[in-house]
């Protein structure tokens, strides 16, 4: 004769049915925490723009920079010593120009002639910028027989200057 034991499988079934429905009410209300902790960092502002400050970070030092900062950070940056608003940058320049002129230049001339037009190239660089920049004689000028000193200048913003000077030397052809 076969039995089947009914209580025992009815059991079984409760306590694996029972399980599951456990399991699902457990994730559905894991599910609503999350959800009203999104909720709670949303209305709080966390995740919304927050106003930004401009500060000057560390001034006076050679890392100082202008920052932009959210507004509760602001405190704290100042506690540390840094101050509201842009900083103001004091550096001095201190770096003269850089003034390029050719080589001595020595021109031949034709017996009877007595001078000749010479061009040449110089420039002058500056790691601010030049505000001038002139060579006497200029380049295109007409150079006499003999030697002729040429001087080039270079000024910055700042009023570093700087001199260079090459010779043009005219001669006679034989």
């Amino acid at each position: 004769m076969l039995t089947h034991n009914t209580k025992k499988n009815n059991i079984k079934f409760f306590y694996s049915y029972s399980s599951q429905v456990g399991e699902l009410q457990m994730k559905r209300k894991m599910i609503s925490v999350l959800l009203a902790l999104v909720m709670l960092t949303l209305a709080t502002g966390v995740f919304a723009q927050q106003e930004k400050v401009t500060i000057c970070h560390k001034p006076g030092t050679e890392a100082e920079e202008t920052l932009s900062v959210a507004t509760p950070a602001l405190k704290a940056h100042l506690a540390h010593g840094d101050s509201e608003g842009e900083c103001s940058f004091t550096e001095t320049d201190t770096e003269p120009p850089t003034v390029t002129v050719p080589a001595d230049i020595t021109q031949g001339i034709t017996a009877g002639e007595t001078n000749v037009i010479i061009y040449y190239d110089a420039s002058a660089s500056d790691n601010v910028g030049v505000i001038s920049f002139s060579c006497t004689p200029p380049s295109g000028s007409s150079f006499p027989l003999g030697t002729t000193s040429v001087i080039c200048t270079a000024s910055d913003a700042a009023l570093n200057s700087t001199t260079a000077s090459f010779n043009v030397t005219i001669v006679e052809s034989s």
